[in-house]
């Protein structure tokens, strides 16, 4: 098991703080994610922005944020339930389907942003970002937990992604080739031999299937919950081979040693002067 150092969260303080940007300029804003929340589309971003659509994109309308820090992150247990996170440990919860938002904790002297969020319901929760920094709740987001996640070598690298497998251990994308499993519900966490040293941005499951996808195209997959990993190639990845989870495109299933194509489709992968492997 790895070192790591914990701590509680303090409380949010009652520093000065401002709404998310509204304006016309607000139909330019970058957007860094987004998730379903039954029908509807929540996207979040830049200055605390965060948009909803109840006719598939068509249109947009912006919810009511109190606090404008980039948002990085956000995931809905079910219709009406939903977290979002960001920058300055900013951690938010809306309980009407994104309508309205409110803060739950925020720490602009951690200097970190937290980069991703993972839910199995509504009281048990992560978010994870900036040197290692681990936050957990187990009711709904009322209090929050922090440690730091080291590596072996005692490395605090930045935690890009988090979600859980179907073998229900939960596992973290991390930068440096950097994968963590846990198989105790977070308590405790394992790092995993990996077979690439670039980051990995996140993590997407298939079954019993994990997909660990990273910079410019890679893709490191495990058939065992994590015990060995292979790259696979993605320079031509079958358009097949492409589901959109919520509204985010992943790898959808690969062969035991390679993609094998389904049908004569296919798209290049983001990275360029060849296939990646």
């Amino acid at each position: 098991m790895l070192a790591s150092v914990s701590m509680l969260a303090a409380p949010t303080r009652a520093e000065e703080s401002h709404p998310a940007a509204t304006g016309r300029n607000v139909a330019r804003a970058l957007l860094l994610d987004a998730t379903r929340a039954g029908e509807r589309i929540v996207a979040v971003g830049e200055r605390g922005i965060v948009l909803y659509s109840d006719d598939e994109g068509a249109t947009w309308k912006q919810a009511a944020v109190p606090v404008d820090p980039t948002l990085t992150a956000v995931t809905f247990v079910d219709a009406q339930h939903g977290w979002a996170t960001g920058h300055d440990a900013t951690i938010l919860a809306t309980v009407d389907g994104g309508l309205t938002w409110v803060k739950q904790f925020s720490d602009p002297e951690l200097d970190v942003p937290l980069l991703a969020l993972y839910f199995e319901d509504l009281r048990t929760g992560f978010a994870v970002g900036g040197r290692g920094n681990f936050f957990r709740t187990t009711d709904g987001g009322a209090t929050w937990s922090n440690e730091v996640i080291l590596t072996r070598d005692e490395f605090d690298g930045h935690l890009f992604g988090i979600g859980k497998a179907a073998s229900g251990s939960l596992f973290m994308a991390s930068e440096q080739g950097v994968l963590f499993r846990s198989d105790d519900a977070g308590a405790t966490w394992l790092q995993l031999d990996s077979p690439y040293n670039g980051s990995f941005f996140g993590v997407s499951f298939h079954g019993p299937r994990i997909l660990a996808y990273g910079m410019r195209g890679h893709v490191a997959v495990s058939d065992d919950n994590g015990a060995s990993w292979r790259m696979v190639p993605t320079c031509h990845v079958p358009a097949d081979y492409l589901a959109f989870d919520e509204t985010a495109p992943v790898l959808k299933r690969t062969s035991a040693e390679a993609l094998e194509p389904e049908s004569g489709r296919s798209v290049p992968s983001a990275a360029s002067g060849g296939c990646r492997a």
